[in-house]
């Protein structure tokens, strides 16, 4: 393998990566918590999602879309106990990669909430799911013999945030222990942006 060509690959992917992720990080900022823009934000969680299972479709190139894409990063690096949101969260252990899948569908296309599943429904509070009010209302619908899973904006971009970087480690390698399979991944990577234009052009 060529080490210089993959430090000069490795450098230029991760550096189009940050302004993606610093871009996304200041709109986040600038939406707060205000409850207006609930949904636009959980928006912007998925959007961040798509932009991470892209890049793991096209280093491992999998070859993948839709659906199948997007479960499978979720299985990978969200829904798993390595994923620090997931782990502690009192409600993502009620969902998996295809609920949340779904999640993503109703939110993207409907800019609304899945319908329930195995007698569980979503609910997306403006803030955190840990406080007085949220369980108080948890046990109301428990009393009603339904699960609620509350899923905030701000847990979900925790959630996908968690997940890439869980993913970073894997494709991001010291050029010391990668293979010429880490550089031809980095490469369909760096094509992929330059396919779509993936870089910040100010005009």
């Amino acid at each position: 393998m060529d080490i210089k060509r993959y430090e000069e690959v490795k450098k230029d992917v991760d550096d189009r990566l940050g302004e993606m992720v610093e871009e996304i990080s200041g709109a986040i900022g600038v939406l707060r918590k205000d409850q207006q823009f609930v949904r636009v934000r959980a928006l912007v969680a998925f959007s961040f999602l798509e932009i991470a299972s892209n890049l793991y479709n096209a280093f491992y190139n999998r070859s993948l879309g839709g659906r199948p894409l997007l479960e499978e990063w979720m299985k990978k690096y969200c829904v798993i106990e390595s994923n620090a949101t997931y782990k502690t969260h009192p409600y993502l252990k009620l969902v998996n990669e295809k609920f949340l899948y779904k999640f993503r569908c109703a939110i993207v296309h409907a800019f609304g909430l899945p319908e329930p599943e195995n007698g569980v429904s979503i609910n997306m509070p403006n803030g955190s799911e840990s406080t007085d009010v949220i369980r108080d209302w948890d046990e109301k619908f428990k009393k009603l013999g339904h699960t609620v899973a509350f899923i905030s904006p701000d847990t979900l971009i925790k959630l996908f945030i968690d997940g890439f970087t869980l993913m970073h480690a894997d494709v991001f390698k010291d050029a010391s222990v990668a293979t010429q399979a880490d550089l031809d991944g980095l490469e369909r990577i760096s094509k992929e942006f330059a396919r779509r234009g993936a870089r910040i052009m100010p005009i």
